[in-house]
């Protein structure tokens, strides 16, 4: 396999291909971010079209992969990167891709191979996609973590715990992105004249103008933003600190917790910082919040959107949440709340994250728990009697959720109760059927997405006896 310096895109398949052959090769955390480095400035239909064709073509990674190989008789990882790229978002765009004639697919891979590689990869490449349409191979026979799209360690994993039916219903569903959604801060609503309540229809604004807001599902402080074209960052309410992006499940935890104004929270992993400002929100303006993270970049970004947001009772610490905090991080008595939205496997995001597909979690499973087990009962250490400890996940696998709780009790059950969340659930979620209750011994609840019209999460709440 050669390697050699690749060339910078000059269209937007080849910022696709390069993008998708990054994340062939290594593990990548924001394949949408990295696209967004390879486009050449240049028409934003071109940047959609793009985003829309990386998606679809890390979705069907597994499947697209296993058909290739039947025409290539080599192994897709044992060619010439970025060929297998090349390849893997041609076959995409033939397949998913409506308005886009195939000999002009092939022709920009063909060009693409050989203004990345050579001339022996642009005739293979040739080849393998003219054959792919005169005669596509037949998927029928394809094992269900090639035909669902996921890395098969994680898929034999999951079936053992949670079922294959559960498994494959959760993987067909999870297969279109979900809505941007924002929360909707006091300040916002003021400003827009929406009252108290919760967005009952659909709402547009001269400063969200040409976007519009919808009624989310479930949560009353969020709604989702259709922008109709535009960029997020180019709307007025945006760009002057008005809107900030995240998920109904994220916002969970932040509102079961309960908060009141003028307590004081640590936030154990805070980056980005989307419960951060949450809860600063709850406790201000008395209340303070100690944001920690180990990150600097991350913390750096979170900075950046305090900044935006104008939000100034937070402090910033870069710290490993394992290890003991400085004694003048700490208040007298200790917190009143402990967040521990904890590192974990992701797997409740991948209908927005279609990478996280390709995580081996068999083979990361154990450092993220203990991790996990190690982040929970540092975070634990600081809170004053009577004081809330919450632990919160982006996955739905049991092993980071109900048993790093059930684990933490075992240790320390004497002195903490977990809190039924039942009564303190928003109304619209209660009687839902995409929630599920953990046994008591552990507490918490499971979110299953999409039917949830979020990500998949897990939240337990316990108090300090």
């Amino acid at each position: 396999m050669t390697r050699q310096r690749r060339r910078r895109a000059q269209t937007a398949r080849e910022a696709v291909v390069l993008t998708l052959d990054v994340c062939l090769r290594s593990e990548v955390v924001d394949a949408s971010t990295l696209l967004d480095r390879q486009l050449p400035e240049g028409d934003p239909r071109q940047d959609r079209f793009a985003h829309a064709l990386l998606y679809r073509a890390l979705l069907g990674r597994y499947r697209n992969t296993a058909l290739l190989e039947r025409l290539s008789r080599r192994p897709l990882e044992r060619l010439d990167p970025p060929l297998a790229a090349i390849l893997l978002a041609a076959v995409t765009e033939l397949e998913t891709m409506d308005g886009s004639p195939p000999y002009a697919v092939v022709n920009e891979s063909v060009n693409i191979a050989r203004r990345q590689l050579h001339g022996g990869a642009a005739g293979f490449a040739n080849g393998i996609l003219r054959r792919w349409l005169r005669a596509r191979p037949d998927d029928r026979d394809l094992a269900d973590w090639q035909r669902l799209g996921l890395h098969p360690a994680t898929f034999r994993l999951l079936t053992e715990r949670l079922g294959r039916e559960t498994v494959i219903t959760w993987l067909e569903a999870s297969c279109a992105a979900l809505p941007l959604t924002v929360r909707l801060t006091q300040p916002l609503t003021q400003r827009l004249g929406l009252g108290d309540g919760p967005l009952t229809a659909p709402f547009e604004h001269q400063s969200l103008a040409p976007a519009r807001l919808l009624p989310a599902v479930y949560m009353p402080t969020a709604a989702i933003l259709e922008l109709c074209g535009a960029a997020l960052t180019e709307l007025e309410v945006f760009k002057e600190g008005g809107l900030y992006v995240q998920g109904e499940a994220a916002q969970l935890p932040v509102y079961l917790a309960g908060l009141k104004e003028g307590e004081r929270v640590l936030d154990l992993c805070a980056a980005p910082g989307g419960k951060t400002i949450q809860a600063a929100a709850a406790v201000a303006p008395s209340g303070q919040v100690l944001a920690v993270d180990i990150e600097p970049r991350r913390l750096e970004r979170l900075g950046e959107n305090l900044k935006r947001l104008g939000v100034q009772n937070i402090r910033l610490l870069e710290h490993d949440g394992r290890c003991g905090l400085p004694p003048d991080a700490v208040p007298d008595g200790g917190f009143d709340l402990v967040l521990v939205d904890a590192p974990c496997s992701g797997l409740g995001r991948i209908a927005d994250l279609p990478e996280m597909r390709s995580r081996d979690l068999a083979a990361t499973e154990s450092g993220l728990i203990e991790l996990q087990r190690a982040l929970l009962k540092a975070g634990s250490r600081y809170l004053r009697p009577g004081g809330r400890l919450v632990y919160s996940t982006c996955t739905i696998n049991p092993a980071e959720n109900e048993d790093v709780v059930r684990d933490f009790l075992h240790e320390s059950g004497k002195n903490w109760r977990p809190v039924d969340l039942r009564p303190l659930l928003p109304p619209a979620l209660a009687a839902r059927d995409f929630i599920s209750f953990s046994r008591p011994d552990a507490g918490g609840i499971s979110l299953w997405p999409p039917p949830a019209g979020t990500e998949g999460f897990f939240v337990a709440l316990l108090e300090r006896l």
